[in-house]
């Protein structure tokens, strides 16, 4: 892998974490797409830059859980970030830097 500063070799990897889960509303899961849609990869590799899409983690919408005194849906919250910590694993392991495109 390249040296961090190194922008001529280093290569993006590009990861989607559609997720709303620690909001107060839903809607926040559509970033990732939304940033895809305006061509941010396409305009990355534009500018020079070396980039691999990873793909999008599956989405996980807010719902409210009020179930015990800890805030509201700390259970999905916490399942999406386990799930990012393994996919950006993938991600180093490729050797690609991430850019990690989530909702909330």
């Amino acid at each position: 892998m390249a040296p961090i500063g190194d922008q001529s070799v280093r290569t993006w990897g590009v990861l989607g974490v559609p997720t709303s889960a620690a909001a107060h509303w839903a809607g926040l899961e559509k970033g990732p797409a939304a940033l895809r849609g305006a061509g941010l990869v396409d305009q990355l590799r534009a500018a020079g830059c070396d980039v691999v899409d990873h793909g999008d983690l599956s989405a996980t919408r807010w719902v409210p859980d009020r179930t015990d005194d800890r805030p509201n849906n700390w259970r999905a919250a916490t399942g999406v970030i386990a799930d990012s910590r393994v996919a950006i694993g993938d991600v180093l392991a490729g050797g690609h830097h991430p850019l990690v495109l989530g909702g909330d």
